[in-house]
């Protein structure tokens, strides 16, 4: 857990400091796999986890569905990757991986399971959901495909060598074109699909397959199987990307991803200011606050009650090219129940100004955008979005006690990191350090 330092609100909101330089230690350590995504709905017939030390292991039962708290907002991302192991198992005792040996080569439906990423994770089922990629065993299609809804491309591919018992690492990445677009977007590419680092033979053809109108919804992610078929899943990890360059997230309670593909939870102090980017001509500081909430239901086998923390303001000054000073300011509790966006601003000392949703503003070379629910601050270097998130009765953190939304923030590099002109400091600025290395924490 990263407990930073901080300023009060205070001094951020009345003098503006535009470099605040604060570093934070973040100790190494294994990385949890699937421990931090969690289920939104709460059936253990469908989906079961296996705590193993490093990794946390999840089962979905043959038959069934899991949908899983890994939540996205398609429209507000560019490009988003998704990695994870997995294995398909069909025969008795398939519930334990380890025990998963039963494979027959090319035959019948046998092993037969799917990743869905457009669950719903609003009264979600523990049923398959398409549109979905899959694996199957059956001697006449046997290998990787899509399912319902997605424009497939060139047909099937197959690897009849290819055991389906054995753990196998995928890797997606989906495009959304019309990012930071006005109007709806109609169509969500697949933009590369790898296993164990291949596409030849095994899914070459849905390279550039699309979901129609998958662009403006927002989904979850989640597995799972046909009859017959139990399906695995570990080392859960997704990423927001866009251009080469990595999207790091602060999310949830909150979850950041670093530089590098690095990890850490953070926990701060009630109404604490911390700074999370200082860089040339920019800074980012948000406050958290701190909340009562349960992960689980009551009931449940992980049912946690959590005193933790949630970021409810997101505060950003930047230069522009002439040495004018924007001060952007967006907090949870101006939100209403339609989770529109809503911030306000200045320029030097200018009457404070509003932005509502589904709007730009430009001054010079800053550019502020919004869509329905997020806003965007786009600078030279970075690209910082904030988007509002309304606390439900179904989310992973329920039952939260003072508080009605917490703001997930997100940063991104727009140039390499020897194109800095200022090497950036602040809790998760400070792992833009040149080493390419991932530091995780906790």
């Amino acid at each position: 857990m990263i407990q930073g330092h901080h300023e009060s609100g205070a001094l951020l909101v009345e003098k503006w400091i535009l470099m605040l330089g604060l570093v934070a230690c973040v100790a190494a350590q294994t990385r949890a796999g699937l421990s931090h995504a969690g289920l939104i709905q709460e059936d253990s017939s469908a989906c079961s986890w296996t705590d193993g030390g490093s990794e946390t292991l999840l089962t979905v039962s043959a038959g069934r569905g899991c949908t899983l708290n890994e939540i996205i907002s398609w429209s507000a991302q560019e490009r988003v990757k998704v990695t994870f192991d997995i294995k398909f198992c069909y025969h008795s005792g398939s519930t334990n991986p380890e025990q998963c040996t039963g494979w027959n080569g090319a035959g019948g439906v046998d092993e037969h399971g799917f990743f869905e990423p457009f669950r719903r994770y609003t009264n979600p089922s523990t049923g398959r959901e398409t549109p979905d990629m899959w694996w199957i065993s059956r001697s006449g299609d046997y290998g990787y495909g899509m399912y319902a809804g997605f424009n497939k491309g060139g047909g099937y591919h197959r690897g009849t060598d290819h055991n389906p018992n054995e753990w196998h690492t995928w890797e997606v990445v989906f495009y959304n074109p019309g990012y930071n677009q006005p109007g709806d977007i109609t169509q969500l590419y697949v933009e590369s699909w790898t296993v164990d680092g291949e596409t030849e033979g095994h899914t070459a053809a849905y390279q550039g397959a699309f979901a129609g109108n998958r662009g403006t919804s927002t989904s979850a992610l989640g597995f799972a199987g046909y009859s017959g078929t139990t399906t695995h899943v570990r080392n859960l990890a997704v990423n927001y990307a866009a251009a080469g360059m990595d999207w790091l997230l602060a999310a949830g309670d909150p979850h950041l991803m670093l530089p590098h593909g690095g990890k850490a939870d953070f926990r701060g102090e009630h109404r604490g200011i911390y700074n999370f980017l200082s860089a040339n001509s920019l800074s980012l500081n948000v406050m958290t606050e701190l909340a009562d909430f349960e992960l689980h239901s009551a009931g449940h086998k992980r049912h946690k009650d959590v005193h933790g923390s949630f970021i409810t303001q997101a505060h950003v000054v930047a230069r522009t090219r002439s040495g004018r000073m924007m001060r952007i300011s967006f907090w949870a509790s101006m939100i209403g129940e339609l989770n529109m966006a809503w911030a306000n601003f200045t320029v030097d000392d200018s009457l404070v100004q509003k932005i509502g949703a589904n709007d730009d503003m430009a001054v010079e070379d800053i550019l502020l955008h919004t869509s329905y629910s997020s806003l965007s601050v786009t600078t030279p270097e970075f690209e910082i979005t904030v988007t509002p998130n309304k606390f439900q009765s179904l989310s992973w953190e329920r039952n939260v006690v003072g508080l009605t939304h917490q703001l997930d923030v997100g940063i991104k590099a727009r140039v390499t990191e020897d194109q800095f002109k200022v090497a950036p400091h602040g809790i998760v600025g400070q792992g833009w350090d040149g080493d390419g290395k991932a530091i995780d924490g906790e």
